[in-house]
């Protein structure tokens, strides 16, 4: 991977520069401190140096204690990037959005566009953008997912039983990955557990590793020319699926537990246009990825805080069989009550994404000269801000480095704009409440039935290349647990 963003950057690099001369010439006021970093590749090497270790914070930390808690200015991607601070950083960004700046394919790699495509949610911007929350957004609420509870619980048994029953080791990263493909992929297509979803699974990970590639081209061997055998694999399964549902809708009744995908092929826009085959299957990709790794990777890093921890698993578990006690039938799914009340449990999960958060921060893409701090930032230039630039900050979270679910217990809450794990403003993730359902499912059915250990406590994480991961799958040792 590195020796092709190496590839990439020198091959672009006049490009690069003559793009950084227009914008050096075209500022009206003070550019913010910091530097461009070495001719052609700026600062990215460095960049991806610390990124790939999980140890983004410390490119952050560097450059703060020399310019300050200021915005600062680099050079990532070819692009001139302003870093913002937390949290004025955040709300600016998130309360912009479609003003002074936007996200969407023009913040992003090429790669990103050409993968995940053109017309999908995090690729479109404006009212596009809004159009398709609008579409989607009542699939998304807590009342649209709360009916697909049943099914999250009886993929998560049937989960247990085949992968983790009999056994006395298993690898988590692989787990976890495999039971949040099998629900996002029930809930937004209803493709169940067999041989076409484990295709499909094999292929988005063919995708998710070429998506932040700087040489977007079909070269036989590179991560991106396997990402784009990936999305051909998944829009040959897609064609097929939206072509059995429609003839499956023609002249029938609404079913009654709609997935996302009837809600794409049955609901026009407001002028009565309805979705095109290419941009559904577009935003099928860009929600199965996005419902299901984000997800996955959060549970494998709960399970090592667990395990570090004890004495929050002792929590989880006396919470859990509480519930557990009070359940009239052990065979029954989880109600939407006994879900909102794992109060602990949900504190567990919030503390984990501020210390290890899956997604470092997001671009985004100034559309006119923007005015921020005193310093003017030129029309095209990259806004980068970060979700560690707050997690671990001091100021906002004493003692950040320790893990305290009691953080987020009771009515206390981190101060505005600090503490976002799912983004913020008009791209906050929709998929926010479908993620909290299944990553508590998960842990319910988990905590009560089994024991588990690291194998290697130190196990170190890497990321490959934007979500984290555990460098050896996170090998753990695991047995069933007594009944107390």
């Amino acid at each position: 991977m590195l020796g092709e963003v190496i590839a990439a950057v020198f091959a672009a690099g006049l490009l690069g520069w003559l793009i950084l001369g227009r914008s050096r010439s075209s500022r009206k006021g003070r550019l913010p401190p910091g530097s461009l970093g070495w001719p052609i590749v700026g600062e990215t090497l460095q960049f991806l140096h610390y990124s790939s270790k999980n140890n983004w914070t410390q490119f952050y930390k560097d450059r703060v204690a020399k310019y300050g808690e200021a915005p600062f200015r680099t050079n990532l991607f070819l692009s001139p990037t302003v870093i913002m601070p937390a949290p004025e950083g955040n709300k600016f960004l998130f309360q912009n959005e479609n003003k002074a700046v936007v996200a969407g394919a023009e913040s992003f790699p090429p790669s990103i566009k050409m993968l995940l495509g053109p017309d999908c949610m995090s690729n479109v911007v404006g009212e596009e953008h809004k159009r398709l929350r609008r579409l989607c957004g009542n699939f998304f609420t807590p009342e649209g997912i709360r009916r697909f509870v049943p099914q999250m619980c009886k993929i998560a048994k049937d989960h247990f039983m085949q992968h983790w029953e009999g056994r006395d080791e298993i690898f988590l990263g692989e787990m976890t990955k495999q039971f949040a493909f099998e629900v996002a992929c029930f809930l937004f297509i209803s493709m169940e557990a067999g041989p076409t979803l484990d295709g499909m699974n094999t292929a988005f990970t063919q995708v998710h590793g070429g998506l932040f590639s700087i040489l977007p081209y079909q070269i036989p061997g590179t991560s991106f020319y396997k990402a784009m055998k990936g999305r051909k694999h998944i829009d040959q399964v897609s064609d097929a699926v939206i072509a059995r549902r429609r003839q499956e809708i023609q002249g029938a009744e609404p079913r009654a537990n709609q997935d996302l995908l009837d809600v794409l092929l049955t609901t026009p826009d407001e002028e009565g246009n309805y979705m095109s085959d290419d941009a559904i299957k577009d935003n099928l990709v860009n929600f199965l990825f996005a419902g299901h790794d984000t997800s996955a990777h959060t549970l494998a890093m709960i399970a090592r805080m667990l395990h570090h921890n004890p004495y929050c698993l002792e929590g989880i578990v006396k919470e859990q069989r509480e519930i557990g006690k009070a359940r009239l039938d052990d065979d029954e799914p989880l109600t939407w009550e006994e879900i909102r009340s794992m109060k602990y449990t949900w504190a567990v999960i919030q503390e984990t994404m501020r210390i290890e958060p899956v997604v470092l921060g997001g671009f985004r893409t100034a559309i006119q000269d923007v005015e921020f701090g005193g310093y003017t930032i030129p029309k095209g230039w990259k806004f980068l801000f970060s979700t560690a630039a707050s997690h671990r900050s001091e100021k906002f979270f004493p003692n950040p480095d320790k893990f305290d679910p009691s953080r987020f217990e009771g009515q206390s809450a981190p101060p505005p704009y600090t503490y976002v794990p799912f983004g913020g403003g008009p791209r906050l993730c929709l998929g926010y409440e479908f993620a909290r359902l299944e990553m508590l499912i998960f842990l319910h059915y988990v905590t009560l039935n089994y024991e588990f250990e690291m194998v290697e406590p130190d196990e170190k994480i890497i990321r490959a290349p934007s979500f984290p991961k555990f460098e050896k799958g996170m090998h753990l040792g695991i047995r069933r647990r007594q009944v107390a």
